[in-house]
């Protein structure tokens, strides 16, 4: 393919010409911002032509990415910055070309991967960086090519740990509907439903449920789903739970209730479910203190009025 050269005085070292010399337009680029003229990278055009023939030709292949990445981040430490108007350019690009990949407009040259080149194509840390971009269509790829949906990445994780840690929730969702092994749990004993509720996954949580999660088991310091959504105060997510015999007075190896948690953190909705729910205001943490004692203390008219003649 042959790309634009550069307008005479106008290297990728720069040039001391305005933008107003940009007479000649990379005819990619001219093409893809032909609705948003405004948009057009003049600067890069006119200071680094060579970057700009670089991005174009590689625009539909999987070393894209990459070459973005080198672009932004300075990795190696001492290296001169791109002028301001321009980083802001290459951003931009970076931007656009993202959308448009998770949109399906730029042809995925890994969908046409043979199975059994699968190995040599992808490897556990392409998996683990399209579950943190919560990238489904790329993840699908990947899984159609052969990888397993327990592929453990360079991290140890399997993809939906990673994908219900980092609140990536469309990815846990396709990851769960491929077969991927739900009950699977980490270093300290946290599973993908724990991460889950924490982050208030609605749709997720009672698919790993169906799936055979555990909804009381506990990780290594005594904490339970429940805990997890009610200290960030997922009122939906908890009510699943306890339709699905959640303990609501489970304790932790410190003391503390699903009940302590929503009420410390203000979550009244939260809160009221679990003690509609049977959950005891009066239980004490390891300190001595219950629900109901952090309910009298708190600041909060709301949170003060909480179980109003319970253990008066």
């Amino acid at each position: 393919m042959v790309f634009y050269e550069a307008p005479a005085g106008h290297s990728e070292f720069g040039s001391g010409r305005g933008l107003e010399s940009a007479i000649v337009k990379h005819p990619f680029f001219a093409e893809l911002f032909k609705d948003a003229p405004q948009k057009y990278p003049h600067a890069l055009e006119n200071r680094y032509g060579r970057i700009l023939n670089r991005i174009a030709e590689l625009w539909h292949t999987p070393d894209m990415e990459a070459y973005f990445d080198d672009l932004l981040i300075d990795k190696r430490g001492g290296r001169q910055g791109f002028p301001p108007e321009v980083g802001t350019e290459i951003f931009r690009l970076n931007g656009l070309y993202e959308d448009m990949r998770r949109q399906g407009l730029i042809e995925d040259v890994w969908a046409q991967v043979p199975e059994q080149e699968a190995e040599k194509a992808f490897s556990a840390a392409d998996l683990g960086k399209a579950v943190e971009a919560n990238d489904v269509r790329r993840i699908a790829v990947m899984l159609s090519a052969g990888m397993s949906v327990d592929t453990l990445l360079p991290n140890g994780w399997t993809p939906l740990q990673w994908a219900t840690f980092c609140s990536c929730e469309d990815a846990a969702m396709f990851l769960v509907e491929k077969g991927a092994t739900v009950g699977i749990v980490d270093s300290d004993g946290y599973t993908p439903l724990h991460w889950a509720c924490l982050n208030g996954f609605n749709r997720v949580v009672p698919a790993l449920i169906d799936r055979g999660a555990g909804v009381n088991t506990p990780t290594r310091f005594g904490i339970s789903p429940l805990m997890q959504a009610s200290g960030r105060g997922h009122a939906q997510v908890a009510r699943v739970l306890i339709e699905h015999s959640a303990r609501v007075n489970h304790q932790d190896k410190e003391g503390w209730t699903a009940l302590h948690k929503a009420v410390s953190n203000g979550h009244i909705d939260v809160a009221n479910l679990l003690y509609k729910n049977g959950a005891n205001p009066g239980l004490a943490h390891a300190s001595g203190i219950t629900a109901a004692e952090i309910a009298r203390q708190s600041k909060r008219p709301g949170v003060r009025l909480l179980f109003r003649g319970d253990l008066a």
